[in-house]
């Protein structure tokens, strides 16, 4: 009686360890990765550490010839195209002037498979896929800039109107510019810029919660 009991609670070990293991599959990509330093909530550890808030997003690339990858650090805005739901990011428009729908900066490169398995699905029934990933949206970080228009620490940072070339990167807000309602604030410069070339490593603040 003792053998069959001890077997009992041996199998039900086992079955308790197989559906946990199962729910974690089910995750998204995302989930089962940092984003990097910070608190997912936006609570510092302590009083003295900076503040952060991170939010899982899916990432699409339904544009032709839109990339299928994003780098860490990149601006995303939310798509309102094909998907409003409020989950959704890509890149910004090519040729757009702006962008007011700007979502956070990326913190874990995602690159969608060439199979289209995430193309066309909402995001209930994308879960589970690999086009999740984290995007910060306040507090301190670092994202790719585009330095054509010179700014100095305290300036405010947009979506930047994006070629090819520079898609994903933000730059200074103006409030002067063509399309200036479009131009999305999504924080302030720590940096000074010149207003030459580009750069991966531009201290920011998000300011999108």
């Amino acid at each position: 009686m003792k053998k069959i009991l001890n077997l009992f609670i041996i199998s039900l070990f086992l079955i308790g360890i197989c559906s946990v293991a199962s729910a974690w599959d089910m995750l998204p990509a995302g989930v089962k990765t940092s984003p990097g330093v910070g608190d997912i909530m936006g609570q510092g550890k302590l009083p003295s550490d900076p503040h952060k808030t991170f939010r899982m997003v899916r990432f699409v690339a339904d544009d032709p010839g839109e990339p299928y990858h994003l780098s860490a650090d990149d601006v995303v805005i939310w798509d309102t195209a094909s998907f409003d739901d409020g989950v959704t990011v890509r890149l910004p428009v090519i040729n757009g002037s702006g962008d007011c729908r700007v979502a956070g900066i990326v913190k874990v490169a995602v690159t969608l498979t060439p199979d289209g398995s995430w193309s066309g699905k909402t995001a209930v029934q994308a879960i589970g896929a690999n086009n999740w990933t984290w995007i910060q949206t306040y507090g301190y970080s670092v994202a790719n800039a585009s330095l054509h228009s010179a700014w100095t620490h305290g300036d405010p940072w947009c979506v930047y109107p994006c070629s090819s070339k520079n898609r994903g990167k933000i730059g200074k807000w103006t409030s002067g510019a063509q399309g200036t309602s479009k131009f999305g604030i999504g924080g302030f410069f720590f940096d000074t810029a010149p207003g030459v070339g580009s750069s991966d490593d531009v201290e920011i603040f998000i300011r999108l919660e």
